[in-house]
C-alpha cells in the first residue's frame, strides 16, 4: 500500500514540477477551477477561467464534477443515469488538457485525470480510474468494481476478488 502512495505522488509531483519550470509543452488555458455539486452546470461554482479553454465541470443531480485548469484546458463531467458518482480533472500540461467522462448507468464511479482522458461508460459500478498522464483510459461494460490506475502509458487493473495484498515495508 505504502508504495501506491509513493509511485502516484511521485508522478504528480514530476508532471507538477516539469509545468512549474516551463516544460509544460504548448498548452494555453487560463487558470479556473469549476465544480459541480449536481446542478447540471446550471449552478456550477468557479473561479478564474470558466471556458471551454478553462474550467468546466458538469454534473446531473446525486453525482459531482469538479476541474481545474493551470495552463491546459479541463473538462469533467458525469451525466447519463449515474448516481453518486465523481468526475475529476486537472489540466496541468497536455496540449489536449485533461478530460474525465462518466456516462451511461453508473453506480458510485469515479473516473480522475491529470492530463489525460478518462471514460467510464456502461455498467461500470463502483469503477474507479486514476489516470496521471496517459492519453486514454475507458472502463465500460459489466466489469464490476475495478480500480485502474494508469501513469504515463502503464495500466494496471484490478479487482479484489483477483489481488492478494501481502504486508508492505514499514
Amino acid at each position: 500500500m505504502q508504495i501506491r502512495k509513493i509511485v502516484v505522488g511521485t508522478a504528480v509531483a514530476g508532471t507538477l514540477g516539469a509545468a512549474a519550470l516551463g516544460l509544460a509543452g504548448t498548452a494555453s488555458a487560463g487558470p479556473g477551477i469549476s465544480i459541480d455539486p449536481g446542478t447540471n452546470g446550471e449552478n456550477a461554482i468557479g473561479i478564474g477561467d470558466q471556458s471551454k479553454t478553462g474550467a468546466t465541470a458538469k454534473a446531473t443531480e446525486g453525482n459531482t464534477a469538479f476541474a481545474v485548469s493551470v495552463f491546459a484546458p479541463a473538462t469533467a463531467t458525469v451525466g447519463g443515469n449515474a448516481k453518486g458518482s465523481t468526475a475529476g480533472a486537472i489540466g496541468i500540461s497536455s496540449p489536449t488538457g485533461a478530460s474525465s467522462a462518466i456516462t451511461g448507468d453508473v453506480k458510485g464511479g469515479g473516473a480522475y485525470t491529470l492530463d489525460g482522458n478518462t471514460t467510464i461508460t456502461g455498467n461500470a459500478n463502483g469503477t474507479q480510474v486514476f489516470n496521471v498522464y496517459t492519453k486514454d483510459i475507458t472502463a465500460n461494460g459489466n466489469a464490476g468494481a475495478t480500480t485502474t490506475l494508469a501513469v504515463c502509458g502503464t495500466q494496471v487493473t484490478a479487482q479484489a476478488a483477483h489481488v492478494t495484498v501481502s504486508k508492505g515495508c514499514n
